[in-house]
């Protein structure tokens, strides 16, 4: 885009002109263009463009500038096309408007109207010259009333795209004060535009508006840092909320870990802030990760809030003090860029909020969502399941696990350090699952004898939770009172002193990012060699019918003729 954008472009309005009108004794702020209209219509004649051409004047004196958002300036658009279309009796045109802020014209909304039998809208958001998104709409027009078929129409786009620009205006800053808005139309050129509007004097000084427009004031770079610090500390005063709900009542922890099952990759605090907004999230990624993998947002979707960690170096100077990497003389940091160890520098990571969008807030099909995030394993049985968390320990822990008789029922399993795992050989097929997920998670823990008993109890548990709502199987409800016991217990055990439930659950998450590929590497043969089993079983069972039956043949054709006569016949009718 050129520099000089009005040469480029030209140039509509923003801000608009507006008069006052009087009606049952209210005062309506009227579009002049609207009120010119109206005055047209009045007189006789078509549209005011022809009023004006016969000469025909308007008193604009009382009239007076007042800037546009970006909505109202699409609104504006449409009325632009509404006109020009009534104007030539046909739907076939082109009309284009660009919305940007003068001082930073690389931030644009763009909007393309096209029309033949229908009114199709293109609606492009670009930041920095870059397109970050695209929307589509159209609209069918009712052709046999075409005024009552674009009114309709244009609420329609309203609608649907309004509260999209809305949004982009607020992330690309345009605000009512500094945007200006652009429009080149196929049909109706800016000379063209200067001759039927001639006989308006838009070079009259405006008079005051009755509500004064806020003007928009650039903060400074300290000022946009306090309210981020001010931003930061709300995020993390709800964090602290939410943790102390947790607290007063651990039997919600469980809800918390079977979400955490899906979101292992993320910290402990990121994922109580999402399950807080949304409880049913199942995927989540941020604006552009979706654009990059080929998908859009849905129209009215707003972001769930994280916390995104923004790692930044310092570098120390000639007199000792340390400066931003990004600050740095650039002798300095060209020597840190060709060789970091030559250069005395700390890494220091910081926080800034940031917005993700749940799978469910995009255009991804729903055939496609397995794609994104794992289903489990809903249809595979449990036995199969538990056979192949066993290879597991004893393929990559080294841990054998043995079922034996524990001459109790209330007995479930026990984990020995680098050593064992008992499971009760009378245990069914769920408290069986259920038990050996929660020893592996000692075992992954690492749980020592020395540790306090109900802390390794309580992340045993949380792992267990994770893992089996990651296979896909239902927490039972005696591993969630296990899990609310232990968390009290645990409390009680800390004789007043704090626990640090994020820290907590931050290890058991990271601890099952660690290892949940592994074991979904010998599940998954497991649940494969089972499958061929099934295959090979159900071959044999072909072969042996096959077998049954020809020997069934041979035997009925050696038998003599009278023997087969006899034979009791099956009667058909």
């Amino acid at each position: 885009m050129k520099d000089n954008i009005q040469n480029e472009l030209n140039y509509v309005s923003n801000p608009d002109r507006y008069i006052d009108i009087k009606q049952d004794n209210k005062i309506i702020p009227t579009r002049l263009s609207y009120y010119a209209s109206a005055q047209a219509k009045i007189l006789g004649y078509n549209n005011y463009e022809d009023m004006l051409k016969s000469g025909h004047n308007l008193d604009t004196s009382e009239s007076y500038e007042k800037p546009l958002t970006a909505r109202e300036a699409f609104i504006n658009l449409n009325h632009i096309v509404g006109s020009s279309i009534m104007r030539n009796n046909s739907l076939e045109g082109l009309w284009s408007c660009r919305i940007i802020n003068p001082e930073n014209p690389g931030n644009i909304i763009s909007i393309d109207v096209s029309g033949r039998d229908n009114l199709s809208y293109t609606l492009k958001i670009i930041k920095d010259k870059e397109v970050v998104n695209v929307f589509n709409e159209t609209n069918t027009i009712y052709k046999d009333d075409l005024y009552k078929g674009l009114k309709i129409a244009n609420k329609a786009a309203d609608v649907k795209l309004g509260s999209i620009i809305d949004d982009a205006a607020k992330q690309l800053r345009l605000t009512n004060s500094n945007i200006r808005v652009y429009a080149d139309y196929e049909d109706l050129s800016l000379d063209d535009y200067n001759a039927l509007v001639g006989n308006i004097n838009f070079d009259i000084q405006p008079q005051t508006p009755s509500t004064q427009q806020s003007r928009y004031i650039r903060k400074t770079k300290a000022e946009y840092a306090a309210e981020q610090k001010d931003k930061l500390n709300g995020i993390n005063k709800t964090i602290e909320d939410i943790a102390k709900t947790y607290k007063d009542n651990p039997e919600e922890i469980a809800e918390l870990m079977k979400f955490a099952s899906k979101f292992y990759r993320y910290s402990s605090r990121n994922v109580m802030l999402v399950h807080n907004q949304n409880s049913g999230a199942t995927y989540f990624q941020s604006f552009e990760a979706w654009k990059k993998a080929g998908y859009s947002i849905n129209r009215g979707q707003h972001g769930l809030k994280v916390l995104v960690p923004l790692k930044t170096t310092y570098l120390q100077d000639k007199d000792g003090n340390y400066v931003k990497l990004s600050e740095a003389p650039a002798e300095l940091k060209n020597k840190y860029m060709k060789a970091p160890d030559s250069v005395k520098h700390i890494n220091r990571t910081y926080y800034k909020i940031g917005n993700v969008f749940d799978i469910s807030q995009t255009n991804v099909p729903k055939e496609e969502y397995p794609s994104f995030y794992s289903m489990g394993y809903n249809d595979v049985k449990l036995d199969i399941l538990s056979a192949g968390i066993k290879n597991y320990c004893v393929s990559k822990l080294n841990i054998p696990v043995n079922n034996i008789d524990m001459n109790s029922i209330s007995l479930r399993g026990y984990h020995i350090k680098d050593t064992l795992i008992n499971m009760n050989d009378k245990l069914n097929s769920t408290e069986y699952l259920s038990t050996l997920t929660h020893e592996v998670g000692h075992a992954v823990m690492q749980h020592t004898a020395g540790q306090n008993t109900y802390l390794k109890e309580f992340e045993a548990d949380c792992f267990s939770i994770m893992l089996e709502s990651h296979l896909g199987v239902e927490i039972t409800e005696s591993r969630k009172h296990h899990l609310a016991d232990n968390y009290r217990q645990l409390e009680q055990s800390q004789e007043g002193e704090e626990i640090d439930i994020n820290s907590v659950i931050n290890d058991v998450m990271k601890t099952f990012s660690n290892v949940i590929e592994n074991i979904d590497e010998y599940v998954n043969y497991e649940i494969n060699q089972n499958k061929d089993k099934e295959i090979d079983e159900a071959i044999d069972e072909d072969i042996e019918d096959e077998a049954v039956s020809e020997s069934s043949l041979c035997e009925k054709q050696l038998m003599p003729q009278n023997v087969i006569d006899q034979q009791p016949q099956l009667e058909v009718g």
